[in-house]
């Protein structure tokens, strides 16, 4: 019974961790949102044209690399969440 009981108390403690990196994805999702509108805001009153071309794609670039990151990041973990039955 001991070794099912720490089976258990394993379990409880990869669901918190679990849910705590799911919790951590999504602000992380919803800050890169915040910085992506706020970037393209400060991108667009560029009238100047202060800021290249080049300078401007890499950017989006950059963004675009980083949300598919956190995609992949977020459908890592529910893929895990449900491959351990923690749902």
């Amino acid at each position: 019974m001991c070794h099912l009981q720490a089976h258990e108390r394993d379990n409880g403690q990869l669901r918190r961790q679990l849910s705590d990196s799911q919790l951590q994805c999504a602000s992380l999702c919803n800050r890169l949102e915040e910085v992506s509108l706020a970037l393209e805001e400060l991108l667009h009153q560029d009238q100047h044209g202060d800021v290249s071309p080049d300078r401007v794609n890499g950017l989006k670039q950059q963004l675009g690399e980083t949300r598919s990151l956190l995609d992949l990041l977020s459908l890592t973990l529910e893929g895990k969440q449900q491959q351990n039955g923690l749902t």
